[in-house]
């Protein structure tokens, strides 16, 4: 690979996809790979491969709403890992192409079929999941009295506005105490991808609180990056966490290991943060939305949790930010690596 696909961020295309797993010939080598693959069931295989012709719609679908070649992935896990092992060159030969708008477009290649069949059989399997990591008590961490944040959401490109947006926090003239990611490294936060797209171009400032959140993305490679390798980066704890000064208890939340919901555990902790709280205004910080105007579901796993819809009714909650809602019916570009600045 080129010195100049080391500096900047791959694009995988629909039409590179469509080559990778779409053809005829692919198709016929995924489906081998599938049949000496024992460890699958034989209607769990079947399902799989049928499953294909969706993912390809699903990308086809985002990458036309998005009406140029752009960086676009579908809320898929497997289509957002088959375009990370193209964006890696792992497998298949991999040209590159540069964009219009930022970015090269990879330019997929292989003279090994089912070699490559044999790799992205594997990505349209279901991931086992890395282990959840979690604070190990429930008592929140100190945040000064007067605490400037900085929040991050869907920044994990190195694309668009990421690095002006890392730029802008790096070059302000007041310090940080908190800068926060509210999730999502593209395509599928695999280790290269967290290594390239996130941290490379982290935003680091002297004395700043950094923090990261897990989301959709991460979680579509098993979280595996997130949780081996950002967590021990920023010396966080776990995927959920707690800072409080004498006016405010800030909360981050962890609704991606399971997608859109929160498991019991996690509302016990958030219950006995909040009564250690007292009478402080508690924000809570996530990467899914508990409302949305496009997907009415994705707040009901939330909603419908016990403890945690009580806790959300009882008005008990001054504020929650999460990352930015894609509306794909109507993409707007600057729902993408979106940034705050705000004070506590």
């Amino acid at each position: 690979m080129s010195d100049r696909a080391c500096s900047e961020p791959v694009v995988v295309t629909f039409d590179q996809v469509n080559k990778a797993i779409g053809t005829q010939e692919a198709v016929g080598n995924i489906e081998e790979a599938s049949r000496r693959d024992n460890s699958v069931p034989p209607e769990q295989r079947a399902a799989i491969m049928a499953g294909v012709g969706n993912v390809l719609d699903q990308l086809r679908q985002a990458e036309k709403n998005a009406d140029a070649k752009v960086l676009t992935t579908p809320h898929d896990a497997r289509a957002a890992r088959l375009q990370s092992l193209i964006a890696s060159g792992d497998a298949a030969k991999l040209s590159l192409k540069p964009l219009p708008a930022g970015g090269l477009e990879a330019m997929f290649d292989t003279d090994d079929w089912f070699g490559w069949a044999s790799v992205a059989w594997e990505k349209l399997k279901h991931l086992r999941p890395h282990e959840m990591l979690r604070p190990i008590d429930a008592k929140a961490a100190v945040l000064p009295e007067r605490a400037r944040l900085a929040l991050l959401g869907d920044w994990g490109t190195g694309l668009y506005g990421a690095p002006k947006i890392a730029t802008a926090i790096v070059d302000d003239p007041d310090p940080f105490d908190v800068i926060m990611h509210l999730g999502d490294v593209y395509y599928s936060g695999t280790e290269k991808e967290v290594a390239d797209r996130f941290l490379r171009g982290w935003p680091r400032r002297t004395g700043a609180i950094n923090l990261a959140l897990n989301s959709n993305h991460e979680m579509y490679s098993g979280g595996d990056a997130y949780f081996g390798k950002t967590l021990p980066e920023f010396g966080q704890q776990g995927s959920y966490f707690a800072y409080q000064n004498s006016q405010w208890t800030l909360v981050g939340l962890d609704v991606a290991y399971i997608d859109h919901a929160i498991d019991d555990e996690q509302v016990r902790w958030l219950l006995d943060v909040v009564r250690a709280a007292g009478e402080r205004k508690i924000v809570l910080f996530s990467h899914h939305q508990l409302y949305s105007s496009i997907e009415s579901e994705q707040g009901e796993k939330l909603w419908s949790h016990p403890e945690f819809g009580e806790l959300l009714r009882s008005k008990r909650i001054f504020a929650w930010y999460r990352a930015p809602l894609h509306d794909l019916r109507k993409p707007r570009r600057e729902l993408w690596n979106s940034g705050a600045l705000h004070r506590a």
